[in-house]
């Protein structure tokens, strides 16, 4: 089981430790502090663009980023 890593509150450093991978609804979630059923609401609403690898759903960065800097 991976293990869910907490995103750290300076958005520069966490971009660059993931090198701008696309984020899983849990790493999303952890990111923004909200619920997974949060994450997913945002997908349906078309605030976060979203992607499906395999049965694996993903999250654009440039989308993380978007909502990220629209929250502020």
């Amino acid at each position: 089981m991976n293990k869910l890593v907490l995103p750290s509150t300076d958005w520069s450093i966490k971009m660059k430790d993931r090198k701008t991978q696309d984020f899983t609804v849990q790493e999303a979630s952890a990111f923004f502090r909200v619920t997974p059923p949060t994450i997913y609401a945002l997908i349906n609403k078309g605030q976060l663009k979203s992607y499906l690898v395999g049965r694996s759903r993903r999250i654009t960065s440039e989308s993380v980023e978007q909502v990220r800097k629209a929250g502020q």
